[in-house]
């Protein structure tokens, strides 16, 4: 599709990108693969970039070309706590279920991240 197209665009990063691209002058084409790396927010909290990201700024507002990421020349950062909670937790939770010691809040504790916010295996299945 043409980035136009989605009827949703504003929450997929990758159609955002493409807009971005096409407002650069970047040729996109229907079909093409379009790569993206989720930024962090800025650490001071202000506004700042071509989107104006503000730290409430949902993924797909914070999702960059890796072209722009490395011109940026380090103002604009991989969001690592978006990486290891979306993108790695759940496949590990996933791939770790059968494993009787092994928690979703065992597992976010060992990669650094607030396992207060992550259900047990018996909360999810609606167990106490």
């Amino acid at each position: 599709k043409h980035p136009k197209d989605y009827p949703d665009a504003k929450s997929q990063p990758h159609v955002q990108v493409a807009i971005s691209m096409i407002s650069n002058n970047r040729h996109v084409n229907t079909g093409d693969h379009i790569p993206y790396i989720i930024t962090a927010p800025p650490e001071t909290g202000e506004n700042s970039g071509p989107r104006n990201i503000k730290k409430e700024s949902s993924a797909a507002d914070r999702a960059r070309h890796p072209d722009e990421v490395l011109r940026s020349n380090g103002a604009l950062k991989p969001d690592v706590m978006w990486y290891l909670t979306q993108q790695i937790l759940p496949p590990i939770s996933r791939l770790c279920e059968p494993i009787e010691a092994i928690s979703p809040k065992f597992l976010a504790e060992k990669l650094g991240l607030d396992s207060s916010s992550v259900q047990n295996r018996s909360t999810m299945e609606g167990g106490e």
